[in-house]
């Protein structure tokens, strides 16, 4: 029989595995006719495809269907950081593996913190792995028994059920939730959530994702509860305190959504989906399992923002867009949905539309160019007067140089809308409005380069914007009164001249292979108006004439990556002090390894309505060690509308984590657990 034998100094042998394994090992025997290699002292196998690696003491290998035998081994998969020890393992075609009194972890140290235990364990890689009879230990103590598990034994989208999650409310009582994710295809998948709410029954979830193209994705969530609070009792403060309103209906749910489709090469659709049972599910149900906080951030997704929770309304959309060259068409649809259902609703619909803007265009051969928005819209109403509107709003622009230096923008804008009623409204069956806007802005800019040493920047770039503007707006009488809203209801009559400065502050790098790139270092507006039309007043005294409106600043600095900073103001010349202000920053430093610490303000302050603050913090403390925590404080009423702190504990294979948050009476406890590779 012929066969080939290799001592140790020369066993290293790719061509015997086909060049799909690296193979060491002291002594190895080769039957080139039957293809079959026995292996001993020391031997170790390196898949070059998955980086996967077998070591043992000695076993056989068949070259022609990649099948083989092995003991006294171990099998390090390297996708997931499987370690899996056992006494036999047998190796099959298309890299699965039996093994026969196991053991299965993820971590490094020689007795390992967490392990899976048992009698024996099948791995197909890139697929599924099962155990039987098998025991979960912490150290070397049995916690519990697992008589049989199913676990993905890669990190692709894979079939199966998602770790469990705990958590505890005095509202919702004591929560257990089992998720179930299916992969249901390359482009689609459906995550099915039973979450068991011991003081209120079974909140059921469905989330369904889809993925056709690059821009070409979906996102819909619905939730369902049999509330065993069927009916809300306003004597009870903890009830009451949710919202002012009642609430009777014992099925309650929340439907979600986001769609973005190219439905062709110049033809998209656009899908806003929010739907919910009643005013309060958003408010009871907020924490990061069951509620507003829970799933995926549709907003951060979708780059379209949701209604907060206590919004009024929940609003549900459809744009269907096509975009040439020089102008858009729409057509569209909008519903408002009321969750309060406190009697009739007379909330204006418009249900379909369509809407057409011009982009801007030369007239002619004049230096002149036009533009024009238009749309339609049919308004349904629930309660109350239903019909057409339709608006149409052209506008025309002189742009022109003065000089080097100057620019000189002139605009003239109108807009009419007609409004046309299925039934008489103030006893006229149409109405119809218009408005009137002219602008005339003078502006320069003034820039300087200044040359830079600091590590990689080369240059900085100072750029100022002097502006100067006079606004002019006629808006329609006051009498003509609508049923519906309208924009031009909505605008203000302008007739203002304005300064402002506008400052940016640029800097220009290289990296090391001479790449230039542009980073914005800090911006600095300034705006002050004066108020022609409080000036032409005559219904009030001189004195009580308050033409000067407030000074705007805004201040933005960015001069490294890791800090942001943003700030806005409002200054009132007659009250002197503040009117409105918004600070908000962002903190990254940089720790060991990869870990990085957080911190985030937000300070809100209207001094007619919102006086508020928002921190949040993510400090890594000790190796491994990290806490955070989440505040939203009303200063005014000195009260926490929302607080939550954190503490976890990332080791090498595994981690734990603890929640605690409480918004008004309701506290939440959760506890989160951790494997490595699961």
């Amino acid at each position: 029989m012929p066969c080939l034998s290799f001592a140790e100094e020369d066993t290293s042998k790719d061509d015997l595995l086909s060049g799909l394994w690296h193979l060491s090992a002291g002594n190895a025997l080769y039957d080139m006719k039957a293809g079959y290699i026995k292996f001993s002292g020391n031997v170790r196998l390196e898949s070059k495809s998955t980086d996967d690696v077998l070591e043992f003491r000695e076993g056989s290998f068949n070259r022609n269907d990649g099948t083989g035998e092995m003991y006294g081994g171990v099998i390090f998969l390297s996708e997931n950081d499987f370690r899996v020890n056992g006494e036999k393992i047998q190796k099959g075609a298309n890299e699965s593996y039996s093994v026969e009194n196991f053991s299965l972890t993820t971590c490094d140290n020689e007795t390992p913190t967490w392990s899976i235990t048992g009698a024996k364990i099948d791995i197909a890689v890139q697929g599924f792995g099962t155990l039987k009879n098998a025991t979960f230990r912490i150290k070397d103590f049995p916690v519990f028994y697992l008589p049989y598990m199913i676990f993905p034994a890669k990190t692709k989208r894979q079939t199966g059920l998602l770790l469990p999650q705990f958590d505890h409310s005095n509202i919702n009582g004591y929560g257990f939730e089992i998720p179930f994710f299916w992969a249901i295809s390359d482009h689609f998948d459906t995550t099915l959530y039973e979450r068991f709410l011991s003081s209120r029954g079974l909140l059921q979830g469905v989330e369904f994702r889809y993925v056709t193209g690059y821009a070409s994705h979906g996102e819909f969530l619905f939730d369902i509860l049999k509330d065993k609070i069927a009916e809300k009792d306003l004597t009870d403060l903890d009830q009451a305190e949710i919202s002012p309103f009642d609430r009777i209906n014992e099925i309650r749910y929340w439907l979600r959504g986001r769609l973005d489709q190219d439905i062709s090469h110049d033809l998209t659709a656009r899908l806003d989906l929010d739907v919910v049972s009643d005013q309060d599910y958003l408010r009871e149900f907020f924490g990061q399992f069951t509620g507003f906080e829970a799933r995926p951030d549709l907003a951060a997704d979708f780059g379209r923002p949701m209604e907060e929770r206590y919004s009024s309304f929940r609003r549900s959309a459809l744009r269907i867009s096509h975009d040439g060259e020089n102008y858009s068409l729409q057509g569209s649809g909008y519903y408002y949905q009321r969750p309060e259902n406190q009697g009739e609703d007379t909330t204006s619909q418009p249900l379909g539309g369509i809407f057409y803007s011009l982009l801007p265009e030369q007239f002619l051969k004049l230096p002149l160019f036009y533009s024009m928005n238009t749309d339609y819209n049919y308004i349904w109403r629930d309660t109350g007067i239903k019909g057409h509107s339709l608006s149409v709003m052209p506008k025309i622009s002189y742009p022109q140089r003065l000089g080097e230096r100057l620019k000189l923008d002139t605009s003239f804008g109108y807009a009419a809308n007609l409004e046309s009623y299925d039934t008489a409204y103030e006893n006229n069956d149409s109405v119809i409005k218009d408005a009137y806007q002219a602008r005339v802005e003078l502006s320069t800019i003034l820039e300087r380069i200044f040359a830079f040493g600091q590590e990689n920047v080369t240059r900085l770039k100072h750029k100022v914007t002097p502006i100067v503007a006079y606004e002019y707006s006629i808006l329609p009488d006051e009498q003509d009164k609508s049923p519906w809203f309208n924009p031009i209801d909505a605008a203000t009559k302008n007739n203002r001249i304005s300064l402002s400065i506008e400052n940016l502050l640029d800097e220009s790098s290289k990296d090391k292979d001479g790449n230039v790139s542009y980073f914005k270092w800090a911006q600095f507006d300034i705006t002050q108006s004066y108020n022609i039309e409080e000036l032409q007043r005559d219904d009030i005294a001189d004195a009580d004439k308050k033409v000067w409106e407030p000074l705007l600043a805004t201040l933005i600095l960015n001069p490294f990556k890791s800090l942001y900073f943003k700030g806005n103001a409002a200054w009132d010349h007659y009250d002197d002090r503040l009117s409105a202000s918004v600070l908000s920053a962002n903190v990254s430093i940089p720790r060991a390894g990869e870990a990085n610490d957080s911190y985030a303000i937000d300070y809100v302050k209207d001094y007619d309505d919102n006086n508020s603050l928002n921190l949040r913090a993510d400090v890594n403390l000790l190796s491994g060690v990290s806490a955070g925590g989440l505040l939203n404080r009303d200063l005014d009423m000195k009260y926490n509308i929302y607080s939550g702190v954190w503490l976890k504990y990332q080791a090498q294979c595994w981690s734990i984590k603890l929640m605690m948050e409480k918004e008004d009476r309701d506290r939440n406890i959760m506890v989160k657990f951790g494997l490595a590779g699961f």
